[in-house]
C-alpha cells in the first residue's frame, strides 16, 4: 500500500471519531488534505483491520456462523402499489403495512384465536399529520395535526400508554392515553340508563426541540423511558417517563466526549433484555453498541453499505446473540452480537429495504421495500 493511502486512510479515521487537533497536525506534515465528499466508503481502516483479524486471529474465538441454508423465506406481494415503507407483524399473525401510495393495509395469515388487546395502529405521512386508526374498520380515530413538517418515524411504548413522532420540523412529540371516559346509553327509562366505555384518546403532553432534523425513536423495554436521535447532533436524548415530568437527558456518543459530529444517529434501539444496552445504525457504514449509563462505545458492527441519504434500519434477535440491518445493497446483515463479525447475509429484495422488524413470538424477521415486496424469513 502506498504511503499515501496509508496516511489517507489515518485522516478517514480521525476525522470520523472526532480527532480533530490531530488530524490538522497530520495534514500539515503530511500535506495532505481530508476530503469527507470524496470518501465512497466509510471507516476503511477499521473494516481493514477486522478483516486481517478475522483471518489471522485465534481460529478458537472465531464466532459462530448463524445458519441460513434451511431457512424459509415467504414473501407477500400486491398490496400496494408504490413502495412499501413499514411492516409490522402482530403476535395474532395480522400483518400491518404503510405505503408512499398514500395507503395502509392489513392482512391475515392465521386463524389463530389468541386474543390480542389492541386492534389500532399509529401512521404517519407526508401532510405533516399523524392518525391512530382502527385496523379492523378502517376507521380513524384520532388525528393529530401538530407539526410543521412531515413526520418520519411513530413509535409506540410497550405497553400501548404512549406513543412518540419525529418530524423534520425539529421536533419530537410525546403523547400520552388519557383516562376512558363513559358515555351514557340512550333510554326512554333513565333509571334503566346504563353507562358504556368511549373510546380512550391521546394527548400531546411533550414537545421536544432539536438542531437538526429528528429522525430516531426507541422506548425501553420497560416503558420507563423514551431515546430521540437527530441530525447535526452528536447526542442520544432520552425522557424519564415514570414520574410524569418527562425530564429530558442525554448522552454523548463520541468516545473522547467531545462536541464534533462526526456521524448521524439514523436508527437506535434498547437491548431485547432492558435498558442496560443501546444500538445505533449510523449514516458511516457503522452499527454501535453503548452502555446506557456511561455513553462507553462497547462494540462496533462493521460491512453495510449505508451514506447520509439512506435509511437504515436494524433490529435485535430475541436472544440477543445476534443482530440485524439493512444495506444500500439491498441485503440484510447478520452480526454476532459478542464477536462483532458478520455471520450472514440474506438476499432477495430487488430495490432498497425500507423497513425490519422481528416478531419475537414466531421468530420470524419482516423485511420490506421499495419492490412493494414483504418478506418473512423464518
Amino acid at each position: 500500500m502506498e504511503r499515501q493511502q496509508v496516511v489517507e486512510l489515518l485522516l478517514q479515521f480521525l476525522n470520523e471519531n472526532g480527532f480533530v487537533r490531530t488530524q490538522a497536525a497530520l495534514e500539515a506534515e503530511s500535506r495532505l488534505r481530508f476530503e469527507p465528499d470524496q470518501v465512497k466508503v466509510a471507516s476503511q481502516l477499521q473494516v481493514i483491520l477486522d478483516l486481517y483479524e478475522a483471518t489471522h486471529g485465534d481460529p478458537s474465538k472465531k464466532p459462530r456462523k448463524m445458519d441460513i441454508s434451511d431457512l424459509n423465506v415467504f414473501t407477500v406481494q400486491d398490496l400496494h402499489t408504490g413502495p412499501v415503507l413499514a411492516a409490522r407483524l402482530r403476535d395474532d399473525m395480522k400483518l400491518f403495512t404503510g405505503s408512499s401510495d398514500k395507503t395502509a393495509a392489513l392482512a391475515q395469515f392465521s386463524d389463530l384465536d389468541d386474543e390480542y388487546r389492541w386492534n389500532i395502529a399509529l401512521t404517519s405521512s407526508m401532510d405533516r399529520s399523524h392518525q391512530i386508526v382502527d385496523i379492523e374498520t378502517g376507521d380513524v380515530l384520532q388525528t393529530f395535526a401538530d407539526h410543521t413538517k412531515f413526520v418520519v418515524r411513530v413509535q409506540w411504548s410497550p405497553n400501548g400508554e404512549y406513543f412518540a413522532t419525529a418530524s423534520y420540523d425539529h421536533h419530537v412529540g410525546l403523547y400520552r392515553r388519557v383516562q376512558k371516559v363513559s358515555k351514557p346509553v340512550e333510554d326512554d327509562d333513565d333509571s334503566d340508563a346504563e353507562e358504556e366505555p368511549a373510546p380512550f384518546k391521546f394527548e400531546r403532553v411533550g414537545h421536544f426541540l432539536f438542531e437538526g432534523y429528528a429522525e430516531a425513536l426507541c422506548f425501553s423495554p420497560e416503558g420507563d423511558e423514551l431515546c430521540m436521535a437527530a441530525r447535526n447532533d452528536c447526542f442520544l436524548h432520552f425522557v424519564e417517563l415514570t414520574s410524569g415530568n418527562y425530564e429530558r437527558s442525554k448522552m454523548n456518543m463520541n468516545a473522547l466526549g467531545d462536541t464534533h459530529v462526526s456521524f448521524t444517529a439514523l436508527d437506535v434501539s434498547y437491548s431485547p433484555f432492558g435498558k442496560k444496552y443501546l444500538l445505533v445504525c449510523t449514516d458511516k457504514n457503522r452499527l454501535i453498541l453503548y452502555a446506557r449509563e456511561t455513553g462507553e462505545q462497547l462494540r462496533h458492527f462493521y460491512g453495510t453499505n449505508n451514506d447520509e441519504w439512506s435509511t437504515p434500519r436494524h433490529c435485535w434477535h430475541p436472544s440477543g446473540q445476534y443482530i440485524f440491518a439493512t444495506s444500500q445493497d439491498r441485503c440484510i446483515y447478520i452480526w454476532e452480537m459478542c464477536s462483532q463479525k458478520l455471520v450472514g447475509k440474506l438476499t432477495g429484495h430487488t430495490e432498497n429495504i425500507r423497513d425490519l422488524s422481528f416478531n419475537d413470538k414466531h421468530k420470524i424477521l419482516v423485511s420490506t421495500g421499495f419492490d412493494k415486496v414483504v418478506r418473512f424469513w423464518k
